[in-house]
């Protein structure tokens, strides 16, 4: 151990029944943001803010305060994964999960989320990440470099965005 109290370690070695605590709190996570999302009005005004900012502000949604409150969630979640992954190693790091952001961004756009704002869900965020995660692990199986990971997962993002805008460029036409 390294400073961290024993009961720190609890939550993400004990299991609920048969399912870890961290797969428990993703869930339950991915459930709120869904119905968040879905059906209450901030998620509406959170996706119109993103898909196009002006036409919000312009039927009187306050932009800066849908953004603000999207940027303190995020925060918040970040800091529980930090305590996720500080009780899963029991010791913490600045550089402890460095390129997660890739992981990240291509899990969202391979799950259907356009980097131009507006479109995306929270299933599909889901499978995006565990595509990307079985990808991960391929790829460590087959011993390929993580530099070489990211490369691959660049190329994934490259990919799946030319082709939403090649698809976004053929509805535009007709």
């Amino acid at each position: 151990q390294y400073g961290f109290p024993a009961i720190h370690e609890v939550i993400c070695k004990s299991l609920f029944g048969v399912l870890p605590g961290p797969v428990i709190l993703m869930a339950v996570v991915a459930i709120l943001a869904h119905i968040i999302m879905k059906y209450t009005s901030y998620g509406r005004e959170l996706y119109l803010v993103g898909g196009n900012p002006n036409a919000s502000w312009m039927s009187g949604i306050n932009n800066k305060r849908v953004i603000a409150i999207a940027y303190v969630i995020s925060g918040f979640l970040c800091g529980v994964g930090a305590i996720l992954m500080t009780s899963k190693l029991m010791s913490a790091s600045s550089n402890m999960v460095t390129s997660v952001e890739m992981d990240a961004i291509a899990s969202a756009v391979l799950g259907g989320t356009s980097l131009a704002g507006g479109v995306g869900n929270v299933k599909g965020t889901i499978l995006g990440a565990i595509t990307i995660a079985m990808i991960g692990n391929g790829l460590n199986l087959m011993n390929v470099s993580p530099f070489a990971q990211q490369v691959v997962k660049g190329i994934i993002i490259f990919a799946v965005v030319a082709i939403d805008a090649f698809q976004k460029s053929r509805r535009t036409a007709e």
